[in-house]
Formats: structure tokens, sequence, C-alpha cells
């Protein structure tokens, strides 16, 4: 009988059998965390398969849970339309995703307070108004405003601008929104008082003192 050829020196290995080829099982959406009404930013969104390893996404559609506060197109460019938070979702192969976005007001860049410059007698009162407006000169309507004086002994202020004349000087009155302050300048004189009010007959005279002129 034939002997079978011996194999020295080979050895012989399976080949490893072929890899399952990748399905898209997740995805995952990326979208700026701010956005400031009216202005846009890029939502992304990646896949991976059951490897975890980045896969395609194919065709995605894009959306928001809130049209009011964001609206998104199928670029995933997501426009800011009123504060507030709403998600941003992609779905792409049956899948889904979504992440937040909060929608942040225009800020304050300006205050401006009138009138700036008054003057008022030791007594009485000024009404005073503060316009807020963003960087490029636009009025800001609803902002939160607070008042204070520089000065409480020549002047007071109340939470709604009204300003009264306290005491002889020169003091500032500042309005602040978010951070962001402008101010009034006034010149309180003193009020006549009847301790020093001339009592005068008809056709009489006097010579003002030095003390009086003051």
């Amino acid at each position: 009988l034939a002997c079978a050829p011996e194999h020295r020196g080979n050895t012989f290995t399976e080949p490893p059998p072929p890899k399952d080829a990748g399905t898209l099982t997740s995805l995952d959406v990326s979208v700026p965390a701010t956005i400031v009404v009216g202005q846009s930013a890029t939502a992304t969104v990646s896949g991976a398969d059951q490897f975890g390893s980045t896969i395609a996404t194919g065709p995605v559609v894009w959306s928001t849970l809130s049209a009011a506060i964001a609206t998104v197109n199928g670029n995933g460019v997501v426009t800011a339309v009123a504060p507030g938070q709403t998600q941003v979702v992609a779905t792409a192969n049956a899948l889904t995703s979504q992440a937040p976005v909060t929608v942040v007001p225009v800020p304050v860049a300006t205050v401006t307070v009138t009138p700036v410059t008054f003057s008022l007698v030791v007594g009485t009162t000024q009404q005073l108004t503060a316009v807020t407006r963003d960087a490029a000169g636009n009025v800001l309507t609803g902002r939160v405003v607070t008042w204070a004086a520089n000065d409480q002994s020549k002047a007071t202020v109340d939470a709604n601008g009204l300003m009264t004349a306290v005491g002889a000087g020169t003091t500032n009155i500042v309005a602040t929104s978010e951070g962001k302050t402008g101010a009034a300048q006034v010149v309180v004189s003193p009020s006549c008082t009847s301790a020093n009010a001339l009592q005068l007959g008809v056709g009489g005279m006097h010579t003002l003192t030095a003390a009086e002129k003051t």
C-alpha cells in the first residue's frame, strides 16, 4: 500500500468566516445648546451599526417638536423663532434621535434714559423712561429695567422710574437691564419756604441781603 505524503513544517488554518455586513442601528443628533432669536445654527446627525462603527445614515428627515420655538429645514439648519426650549429630531431608516435646543431672547446692548439732563426743585418729581436696544439699534420691548439713584440724599427713584428731588445738588439716576446701564443727570435746587418768604405790602420794597440771594 502506498503511504500518504508527509506534511512537514506546514500548518493549515481555516479562513475566518466572513464578517456580517453593518446595518444602521442608531442615530446621534448634535445641535448647539443655545440659539438667539432670529439666528440659525446647523444640526448634524451620525449613524452607528450593530458593531458600534460609524455608518452612513442615508436620507434624513428633520423636524422640531415646536415650530413656534424653532424650525429646521431639510439640511438641518435650525432657526430660532421665540424664547423657549424644544427638541430637534432626525429620522433615518425608521430610526429617530433628538437633541434639546434652547432659544434665548436677543440680548440688550444699550440702555437710554430720557430725559438725559434736567433740573428740579426739592419736593418735585420727574418721570424717567428707559429704552433698551440690541446691537443693531433695534428697540427691545418687555425687558426688565431696575432703577437706582447714585446719591439718595439728592434724589430717589422708584421701580417705575419716578424720581423725587430730595436735596439740593447734582446726582445721576441709573437704569440697568441685563447688565447694561444708562443714566440721566438731575440738578436739584432748594425750594422756597415760608420761613424765608418775604411779606410785603402793596407798593412795598425790600433790598435782598447776601444770604437771601443764595
